[in-house]
């Protein structure tokens, strides 16, 4: 994943808001929230538009001021179809009032950071996953040249230093530690000198990879030594993992009064002029990219969140949602195609696994349907950084396999919404039935 730190080191504004923006009522991994608008209504930017509904789910706001042109479902970068609010955007573009408060006590924050909507790049609201816990760590690891919100550690330090502030108060955390990737020495060299209160620390890691979305445990076990079992969650041994943007955002929500309704978003690849750029929740993939200098040439492929571990997207008319960070933009020669050939058992995808798999057998297995047999193997296990697929010299498409498997087991326990499309096409030839 490389140590490619600093190429976009500024977070730009938005020169022109787009005509419209999409605004899903689902940024989060419960249930959509009930919308509090109809098809007609005035908004004003920061207006609660759409209301949490059980655990998981946190309300959404609208992030321009704008008409209510429409409510129905619409592309989401998961890929499937969610209901979303299109707001045709206003030229005066006027807010709510933001009323920030003074001396506040545990209860006031938690329940700000829960009005706010914060929530983590793995979906989960930042109020539910600060519950019940003594440690926080503030995951700073992802590469600042493709993810915005740690181009942010370096240039918005002590606004995330102080939101970190608040998120230990509201959780009564005794600790919290940063996590940077060693490579990023300007992000330690400038968080080390914070003056950092005697109960935060910054830890450089030493690492080949950085911690992604569902690396979170192996992120507690590394800076921790703290074990949890297959398929529980860092809080499960009193860890808050929270990322750098989300933690900005309670700093905002708490001093500014304002709710989780602008994202800040690296754009690379095949455009005019790569940049991050803070862009409001809702502005469409198309919009963003015009605002970068438009394609150089056709798109081969979008991807979303990470070369390995991110979403390919079938369209640009997806929108900007609370988990966007990085999108990166392929153009057709930089899409390979190559042809997946049998599997020669050189086990280079069990050298480079960070959770001692064994990933082409259990590829094998998910190839074949053979489900119970993968979950015995411990395929829920697998954190998807996607090394394996890049380590395989056959070309075996890996995770994206591990992943069907992962999806097939947790379809037996609960329904799963189907894809509008599908990056995957099954039956992999290459494997032939063994290893």
């Amino acid at each position: 994943m490389g140590s490619n730190y600093n190429t976009l080191e500024n977070i730009n504004f938005l020169k022109k808001l787009p005509e419209d923006v999409v605004i899903p009522l689902r940024q989060h991994k419960g249930a959509p929230c009930k919308p509090l608008v109809s098809v007609g209504d005035t908004v004003l930017a920061g207006q609660q538009i759409g209301e949490a509904v059980g655990p998981g789910s946190a309300p959404v706001h609208a992030s321009v001021s704008g008409t209510v042109a429409a409510i129905s479902e619409l592309p989401h970068p998961s890929g499937n179809k969610v209901p979303s609010i299109v707001i045709t955007v206003d030229e005066q573009q006027q807010s709510i009032e933001f009323n920030p408060l003074d001396n506040l006590d545990q209860s006031e924050i938690k329940q700000i950071i829960k009005d706010a909507g914060v929530v983590e790049i793995y979906g989960t609201p930042t109020c539910e996953v600060i519950e019940n816990i003594d440690t926080i760590i503030l995951n700073a690891t992802y590469e600042s040249s493709k993810i915005a919100g740690c181009v942010g550690i370096n240039f918005y330090s002590s606004q995330v230093y102080e939101g970190l502030k608040f998120l230990m108060k509201a959780s009564g955390a005794k600790r919290a530690i940063i996590a940077v990737n060693k490579n990023n020495k300007e992000a330690f060299r400038i968080l080390s000198n914070l003056n950092l209160q005697s109960n935060i620390r910054v830890v450089p890691l030493s690492i080949a990879y950085t911690y992604t979305t569902n690396m979170e445990n192996l992120l507690v076990y590394d800076i921790l030594g703290a074990r949890n079992q297959m398929g529980g969650t860092p809080q499960d041994v009193k860890v808050a993992v929270c990322g750098v943007n989300p933690t900005y955002e309670v700093y905002d929500a708490v001093v500014n009064g304002r709710p989780s309704m602008l994202m800040p978003v690296s754009v690379h690849g095949s455009v005019g002029n790569p940049q991050s750029i803070l862009v409001p929740v809702g502005m469409r993939f198309k919009d963003l990219f015009e605002e970068c200098g438009g394609y150089i040439g056709e798109p081969g492929k979008i991807i979303v969140n990470g070369l390995y571990t991110g979403i390919a997207q079938y369209t640009d008319e997806v929108p900007v949602v609370k988990q966007t960070a990085g999108i990166f933009i392929q153009s057709p020669s930089d899409v390979r195609s190559v042809q997946p050939v049998p599997c020669i058992n050189c086990a280079r995808c069990v050298d480079v696994c960070p959770v001692d798999m064994l990933p082409a057998r259990v590829a094998v297995l998910a190839d074949q349907g053979k489900f119970d047999e993968c979950r015995s193997m411990h395929v829920m296990n697998c954190v998807e950084c996607g090394l394996c697929t890049v380590a395989c010299p056959s070309k075996i498409p890996l995770l994206q396999l591990i992943k069907y498997a992962k999806v097939a087991i947790e379809r037996a326990y609960a329904d799963v919404a189907e894809k509008e499309s599908s990056n995957l096409t099954l039956g992999c030839a290459s494997c032939e039935g063994g290893i």
